[in-house]
């Protein structure tokens, strides 16, 4: 999927903050990571290419969908059926178990009803996150990192052409670290989905085709191989 910002304008009422990044282009497949000072603006821009937020001048577009001028129900539409979204606080629901919150993109997009299908898909996540002991467990139960790797699962789940990672390492230990970060650009690349990732582990930066750093105006820089 290929990402465009144009002439962006954001602020957070009575904040204090506002966002107004110069034009940004993204060819699909790519693997993006943003970095910078917290406060930055990274968690924001992303928000905004998610649709999560909608700017206040200006547009994002998504392929040719400009999802800046979607309702927000057309917006989570979009959302459900092509874009994976990590969040830094994970957002597992506690009244479901782990299989269930893997699962639950899957039954809110209308491109995947077959119930085979969907169990199949979300134990398949699961296991490769070495987490399926934990499919019955609640939330609640599980350590940070689990909750991580249950949260990168669901935004798998749907083979989105987007995935969008804010943190998505910064509750694991460095071999798990290496382990969740290959399983979202294997499964991008499986799936020719562009990855945006925001992170503060510049280990990590080596993995990326293209570093943009909020810390100057978001410049951009290859990095450098491995």
């Amino acid at each position: 999927m290929r990402i465009r910002v144009e002439n962006l304008q954001f602020a957070y009422p009575g904040r204090g903050f506002s966002l107004s990044p110069p034009p940004l282009d993204i060819a699909p497949g790519q693997r993006v990571a943003f970095v910078g000072p917290s406060g930055s603006g990274k968690t924001t821009l992303l928000r905004l290419i998610a649709g999560i937020l909608t700017p206040d001048a200006g547009s994002v577009f998504l392929d040719d969908t400009e999802i800046s001028a979607l309702s927000d129900r057309e917006r989570r539409r979009f959302r459900a059926s092509r874009i994976g979204f990590v969040f830094q606080d994970f957002r597992l629901l506690d009244h479901l178990n782990v299989r269930e919150n893997v699962r639950l993109p899957l039954r809110l997009s209308a491109k995947h009803r077959a119930r085979d299908s969907i169990e199949t898909r979300a134990d398949e996540l699961l296991d490769e996150s070495g987490i399926l002991a934990k499919a019955c467990a609640r939330p609640r139960t599980l350590s940070q990192g689990e909750k991580q790797r249950a949260a990168i699962c669901r935004a798998l789940v749907t083979r989105p052409g987007l995935i969008l990672a804010d943190e998505p390492t910064g509750n694991l230990d460095p071999e798990n670290k290496s382990k969740i970060l290959d399983l979202l650009i294997e499964r991008a690349a499986a799936a020719d989905a562009t990855l945006i990732v925001v992170t503060h582990d510049e280990s990590l930066l080596p993995a990326f085709d293209r570093v943009i750093d909020f810390a100057d105006t978001l410049s951009t820089h290859q990095p450098e191989a491995r």
